[in-house]
């Protein structure tokens, strides 16, 4: 065990709504070579599901209330090896009111039973780690405890933004080569009939490990993508696109240094429970408490964004929650991506030059001659602060930092937030499929030169990650075909472009994309997959984002 896990307690919060693959994700956690202290799971609804005549509703009050029983059995039955503390905010006259509901009321009412919990025990809070974790999310089996290693290793870190890779059709299979397990449910546990057909597991491909222990009747959330042109390849290539919008945007960002460099994945982090409480705990949104969360975190303090060990959050088309993975795919599925562009590199360099010039802003604000406006070059720079929060916008931040540089500079980066830079990418950008994938191709030409692909193959990625994507030099060559990158500089030799391996030898791919909706699967996980690397290779680089 690494030393880490000898210095921190782990303490794990879980909030859940039709979630049946609950039982075996916290068997799962058994296998963790670092243990939980306890975990807090929120099972949770609205009050209103009760009675108002919705059959989908119905069933999930059914499923939450044959979940909670389940798990009180398998309490009861000592299947554990560490204590699990059930809170019930789904039964009649402990559901959620009108006002007060959905994921973030959830993960904070479970995070903050963590809180109190380690309150009432002799623990320094600052040796208390708090992960936040979800019941259709794959996590192997040394995840906490690598979590463990890098806040010991790094002791200024708050929090951590742990790195994602999503599953498709080999999920279950690819989750077992990383050391995931299935637990101890079995199939009686499980009561017949009462999950839906889409969420029991169909197989594991012949090729693919032995897997002891698993039952037909154990729910899984990976896709079927058997079959070009299928309903089930068109919602694999709705998952491809909305990962590559996340690691776009992200990696636009880290390309830049912008401050708010991170992924916000609700199952995917966590922090000291000091950090925790310093902050005032979660807000509880009834979506998007993450990105909020880590924003806070941020603007407090430092925060980890690489970590070996990455989660796999689930595949799934839900409408539980307001926005995020779930409605993202429902609409993707239709073509509907206004809400997920691929935004321009050039809008995230207008954006940096701002946070770069706020120096020089302070020198011209400060001076001798207090001005009542801006010079013309600081103007155009800030520009859309302006159009965010007014004419004038510095002065208060001016009158209140106490004639120090340092002190202005971080508190108009606070204000320019991680929100801000959201707001104002999608008011300066009009989502289009052609132009998207125009803004793609020059991403992936950017990372091209930046990470030295021209010069070398896929030796410049761990060889853990390539296991992980499949990536090889028949991949490189389709992804660089995909992105007009020339047979020189991709490092082909002249061996054409293509599209993967057929009968062990590369395949030619097909030429003429023009929009994002000309890519097939594989297109989709090419791209994917480059994408993740970069972004993993980058993360190692710099693991920790701070400010000073």
């Amino acid at each position: 065990m690494e030393a880490g896990a000898r210095f921190f307690r782990f303490l794990v919060a879980v909030p859940a709504m039709d979630e049946p693959n609950l039982p075996r994700m916290l068997s799962s956690l058994n296998d963790q070579t670092c243990l939980p202290e306890a975990v807090f799971v929120c099972i949770n609804q609205p009050a209103a599901y009760y009675g108002d005549g919705s059959s989908e509703h119905a069933r999930v009050c059914e499923v939450n209330e044959a979940t909670f029983r389940q798990l009180e059995r398998m309490v009861a039955g000592n299947r554990f090896s560490f204590p699990v503390v059930l809170i019930d905010r789904y039964s009649p006259g402990r559901a959620w009111d009108a006002k007060h509901y959905g994921v973030g009321w959830a993960r904070k009412t479970a995070m903050d039973a963590a809180l109190e919990c380690a309150r009432s025990r002799p623990w320094p809070l600052e040796r208390v780690l708090l992960a936040c974790m979800d019941a259709d999310t794959l996590y192997p089996e040394d995840y906490l405890e690598c979590q463990a290693a890098l806040f010991a290793a790094c002791p200024e870190a708050l929090a951590l933004s742990n790195p994602y890779y999503h599953f498709l059709e080999e999920g279950l299979a690819g989750a077992k080569l990383l050391g995931w397990k299935a637990g101890t449910v079995v199939a009686g546990d499980v009561p017949s009939g009462m999950f839906p057909q889409e969420t029991v597991l169909k197989g594991i491909s012949s090729s693919g490990p032995a897997h002891a222990g698993l039952s037909d009747s154990v729910p899984d959330c990976s896709l079927d993508v058997n079959g070009a042109g299928s309903d089930s390849e068109k919602r694999a290539c709705a998952m491809l696109h909305y990962e590559v919008y996340m690691r776009s945007y992200a990696l636009n960002l880290m390309l830049v240094g912008h401050p708010y460099a991170l992924t916000a994945v609700g199952s995917s982090m966590s922090c000291t429970l000091e950090a925790y409480r310093k902050i005032g705990g979660i807000s509880p949104f009834k979506s998007g408490e993450d990105f909020y969360f880590l924003q806070k975190m941020l603007k407090t303090g430092a925060v980890l964004r690489h970590s070996p060990a990455l989660s796999h959050p689930s595949p799934r088309f839900s409408t539980r929650v307001f926005f995020g993975t779930g409605p993202a795919l429902n609409k993707g599925v239709e073509g509907q991506w206004t809400s997920y562009p691929i935004y321009p590199m050039s809008l995230f360099g207008r954006m940096q030059d701002a946070y770069e010039a706020l120096p020089d802003l302070y020198d011209f604000l400060c001076g001798p001659e207090v001005p009542d406006g801006l010079c013309r070059p600081l103007a155009r720079k800030f520009d859309f602060w302006g159009a965010a929060f007014g004419e004038g916008w510095w002065k208060p931040i001016r009158a209140h930092c106490g004639g120090r540089k340092a002190q202005f500079v971080r508190a108009c980066m606070e204000k320019f937030d991680a929100l801000r830079s959201l707001q104002f990418l999608k008011a300066s950008y009009v989502q289009d499929d052609r132009q998207d994938w125009l803004n793609l191709r020059e991403l992936c030409h950017e990372l091209w030169g930046r990470l030295g692909l021209d010069r070398v193959s896929e030796e410049v990625f761990k060889a853990d990650d390539r296991q992980l994507t499949g990536w090889s030099a028949c991949r490189q060559r389709r992804l660089a075909a995909l992105a007009g990158i020339d047979a020189g500089e991709a490092g082909m030799q002249g061996e054409g472009q293509d599209t993967g391996k057929a009968g062990g030898a590369c395949i030619v791919a097909p030429g003429g994309w023009s929009s994002l909706q000309d890519l097939s699967l594989e297109d989709w996980e090419s791209i994917r997959d480059f994408l993740f690397l970069c972004e993993r290779k980058m993360q190692k680089e710099q693991p920790l984002l701070r400010w000073s």
